[in-house]
Parts: C-alpha cells; sequence; structure tokens
C-alpha cells in the first residue's frame, strides 16, 4: 500500500521508486515571453544579439524551435515608370537541438530604396548582416538608383560567419531602378546573388543616345549572402534559405518576388510566438521606399 510521497530535489519517491521530473531548457536573451506551453524569445533589434542556453533539457524538452524572416529589399528609384519592387525575405523554421552555449541571433536589416531622375548614384543602401546597396543611375540625367537588399536573418553559433550558421533565412533582393529613354522603359531587373556587401551587378551606362528621351542608365538592385536573385522583366526575387547539418527543416519557403504593382510582398506563416506581418516585406513597385527588417524567434516546450 503507499503511504505517501516526498520530494527530493527533482525527484519523486514513492514505494521505494524514483521518477525524475521532466527538466526544461534554461535560456535568456531577447524579449521574453510565455504562449502556449512554450518559452519564447524574440529578437527584432538588427545585428547580432546573444542568445545563452545555461541548463538543457530533458528528453522531449531540449529542442529550440527557431524561425527566421529575412529582411525585405527596397523599391528603385522611378523616373517615368515605376522603379521594380523589391523581394520579400524567406522564411526558415527548423529544430535545434540545444546545448550549453551563447548563441548569436541575427536580424537583417532592410534594404533602402532608390531614389528616382538622379544623375549617378542614388542607390538604395545595404540592408544591416550581409545585404547590399544598389547599382547607381547613369550619369546622363536622369535615372533611377537600384534598390538595396535586405540583410539575413538567422541563429548562428560560435560566430557570425558562414562556418557558425545553424539556419539562416536570406533577404530579399532589392528592385531595378527606371530609365524613361525610349526602349528603356522597363526596370531593370536585381542584381543577382552576390558576394557578402558586393553592390548590384550593374551600374547605369550613361548615355543611351536615344532621341526624345533622357538617355540615362539604370541601376540594378543588390544582392547579398543567400540574398535573392534578380528577374528578368523587373521582377526581384525573395530570399534563399539554409540550414547546418543535423539542424531539422519544418518549413522552408523562399521570399516572394517583387510586385509590379504599388503592393508589397510579404511572408506568411501561423506559427505560435511570431507576431505575423511587418517582418520581411520588400517594398511595393513605384514607392522608392525600404523594404521592412527581419525576425528571429526562438521557443522552447515548458514542462508542465
Amino acid at each position: 500500500m503507499t503511504v505517501g510521497f516526498f520530494t527530493d530535489g527533482d525527484r519523486f519517491l514513492a514505494n521505494s521508486s524514483i521518477v525524475t521530473a521532466a527538466r526544461g531548457i534554461t535560456a535568456t536573451g531577447g524579449t521574453e515571453t510565455t504562449s502556449g506551453g512554450y518559452k519564447i524569445h524574440s529578437f527584432t533589434s538588427t545585428g547580432n544579439t546573444t542568445f545563452t542556453v545555461s541548463q538543457t533539457g530533458s528528453t522531449g524538452y531540449n529542442t529550440l524551435e527557431v524561425l527566421c524572416v529575412g529582411a525585405g529589399g527596397g523599391a528603385g528609384g522611378n523616373d517615368g515608370p515605376n522603379g521594380a519592387g523589391g523581394g520579400s525575405g524567406a522564411l526558415m523554421v527548423a529544430n535545434v537541438t540545444a546545448s550549453v552555449s551563447t548563441y548569436y541571433a541575427s536580424v537583417g536589416g532592410a534594404g533602402g530604396g532608390g531614389t528616382g531622375c538622379c544623375c549617378g548614384g542614388c542607390n538604395g543602401g545595404a540592408g544591416a548582416n550581409f545585404g547590399a546597396a544598389g547599382g547607381g543611375a547613369g550619369g546622363s540625367c536622369c535615372s533611377g538608383g537600384g534598390g538595396g537588399s535586405g540583410g539575413l536573418s538567422g541563429l548562428f553559433q560560435s560566430a557570425v560567419n558562414l562556418a557558425g550558421a545553424l539556419v539562416v533565412a536570406g533577404g530579399g533582393a532589392g528592385g531595378g531602378g527606371s530609365n524613361e529613354g525610349p526602349a528603356n522603359d522597363n526596370p531593370a531587373c536585381g542584381g543577382n546573388v552576390q558576394g557578402i556587401g558586393n553592390t548590384g551587378s550593374l551600374d547605369g551606362q550613361a548615355g543611351f543616345g536615344y532621341g526624345g528621351g533622357d538617355g540615362g542608365g539604370y541601376g540594378a538592385g543588390g544582392g547579398g549572402w543567400f540574398g535573392g536573385n534578380g528577374q528578368n522583366g523587373g521582377n526581384t526575387s525573395g530570399g534563399g534559405s539554409n540550414v547546418a547539418s543535423g539542424v531539422t527543416v519544418v518549413y522552408s519557403a523562399n521570399g516572394t518576388n517583387g510586385s509590379q504593382s504599388g503592393t508589397a510582398v510579404a511572408p506568411s506563416y501561423a506559427w505560435t510566438g511570431w507576431p505575423g506581418g511587418g517582418y520581411g516585406n520588400g517594398a511595393g513597385a513605384g514607392s522608392q521606399s525600404a523594404g521592412s527588417n527581419g525576425i528571429v524567434v526562438i521557443r522552447y516546450l515548458i514542462p508542465a
């Protein structure tokens, strides 16, 4: 017959049997909340913020569920026709086995918008975390500069570099600027995927010399590390994604191609702890505005 039990640390003793209670992860970093049985850490400030695990969890409670959204690309500058819209950031959800360690939650910054009717330059700035500046407008007035690409968002271990990358969601490419010269009414395509920090794949070439038009060149949008590709016809692509060996992918979606309308493009996914809209958006065509910053959210189960 059972006559009762007493506790000893996290052990429960009854009838000479020892039952070990479930142990959860202990971690700090970001904005900390709880919802739906999860502890949630949200990171929205661009750049790198530490996420420190001081205690791992027991079986069934030692998984970090990580959601990353890359930053959106900026729109290209207008010159008569609208500059192209920026691509949205990629969205990646993956599971990482926790270890006692200091991780880095890295949040991408938005690509800047290009400026229209310029005489050289006027390209959008690079988004923080390995985004790239857009290509410059042509030197012959006036044409549009390319939008900058958004930066990547991700979870890194030990260092924010390729070797330390666990989960990465790339930023969207910037939109190409436009040029109103005859036969040049389509916006330039966005920049191709570039190395870290490279500008758009082309700067505008001055002096096309078409009668009746301004003859200015136009700048391509920037691409970034794990960033999006440019597409023909003015579109720019959304970001791509990557995970390290041993990391389990739960959901992965490349960013949406930039819109040729004024509508911004945005990633979407239902996930407890992610606040949803407003992160990773690519700027709409014609807006000449920046995209939206990315976000990183880490959650893990709390033992009942």
